[in-house]
């Protein structure tokens, strides 16, 4: 690990190295010649993309559970209102019509 004031440099050649991997055949001979000289093989080089992967994603599992859990709080919302609101219509339909209450009816009570 670099020291910190080293980092942003050693960081602008890893990215410049990545770049030479990529696009220039020689030079990602020569890349990886190096690399297995320091005992880095294709299996470790995945190895340690894998974890660093890993220890990324892991930032973003809780946010991924907060969205799903306010995901979960507005459907259990929205079928509470839903309840609500049928029920309402039910008891509105349910009703039943006494003589007088309705004012055309014809049947008078005195």
């Amino acid at each position: 690990m670099a020291s910190p004031e080293f980092q942003d440099i050693a960081e602008i050649y890893t990215i410049n190295n990545a770049l030479d991997w990529q696009l220039d055949g020689a030079a990602a001979l020569d890349i990886e010649a190096r690399l297995r000289l320091y005992g880095f093989d294709q299996h470790a080089i995945s190895m340690e993309v894998y974890v660093q992967a890993r220890d990324i994603l892991v930032l973003f599992d809780p946010l991924l559970n907060g969205a799903q859990l306010r995901r979960l709080m507005l459907l259990k919302e929205s079928s509470s209102i839903r309840r609500s609101r049928m029920s309402r219509l039910s008891d509105i339909g349910g009703r039943t019509n006494r003589p007088g209450d309705n004012y055309l009816s014809t049947e008078r009570s005195y």
